[in-house]
């Protein structure tokens, strides 16, 4: 029997050439991040760099309790858990310090009066977000969202309005609040970022925004900011304390 021979497809037809050519190498940066990460970024680019660009853990854990009671307290103010074991029920960890501390704190949002202006039957809870500013989205939950301002629990042992400044503003300009407040727990205080604030820091933001836009990630050692850092062991630019 006789075997058929495919015929020859002869020289394919060239490929088109592109109506346009980009020759430019691809950014270094992101284009999307967390709202907190505008917090790290601000303190020192390079920890937002190995945080979240290169994924790295670091190298030990913080407070690793006061994160917990932080996680713990946000998780009682959303679900309204007002006892140790239904805390513990719905967290499934937490140690029985870490668990009643969580819950004072949150005792201390809903009794305080230095609360009761953002106490708002109209409030959502965790409330998701993605926007656009310019070059990059950014994503988040507020804790809060009111009928005109956002807010954000923190459980921190110190008040440090100025570092969370982006986040929170962050968020109001998410959901179109002309407020933004913190509520620090373990004080009893509520810090308001009021309207002019928000517009200053629609200026101050733009710089940072452009650099995680292209990657730049120039690090900014100090004592304070590399003293507590979980990459001071790994960094080339941490602050020697020696001078050394």
């Amino acid at each position: 029997a006789s075997r058929s021979i495919a015929p020859d497809p002869g020289v394919p037809e060239p490929l088109p050439v592109p109506a346009q050519l980009n020759t430019a190498p691809l950014s270094a940066g992101l284009s999307t991040i967390p709202a907190t990460a505008l917090t790290v970024f601000a303190k020192c680019p390079a920890k937002f760099n190995w945080q979240y660009v290169e994924g790295h853990p670091g190298l030990g854990e913080g407070s690793s309790s006061g994160m917990m009671i932080g996680e713990l307290t946000h998780l009682a103010l959303e679900l309204g858990l007002n006892d140790v074991s239904s805390l513990r029920q719905h967290s499934g960890k937490g140690a029985e310090m870490e668990l009643e501390r969580a819950l004072s704190l949150a005792r201390a949002f809903r009794e305080m009066p230095e609360f009761a202006a953002v106490r708002i039957n109209r409030n959502e809870k965790e409330v998701s977000f993605a926007k656009s500013f310019g070059p990059l989205t950014v994503v988040g939950t507020a804790d809060v969202v009111g009928p005109d301002f956002v807010l954000d629990y923190k459980t921190d042992s110190e008040m440090d309005p100025a570092e969370h400044r982006f986040q929170i503003w962050a968020y109001a300009r998410a959901f179109g609040k002309e407020r933004g407040y913190i509520a620090y727990l373990a004080h009893y205080v509520l810090y308001e970022f009021g309207p002019s604030e928000l517009a200053e820091i629609d200026v101050a933001v733009q710089s940072n925004l452009e650099k995680i836009a292209k990657g730049q990630y120039d690090a900014t050692p100090s004592e304070s900011v590399c003293g507590q850092c979980v990459y001071q062991q790994i960094c080339k630019f941490r602050f020697d304390i020696n001078g050394q």
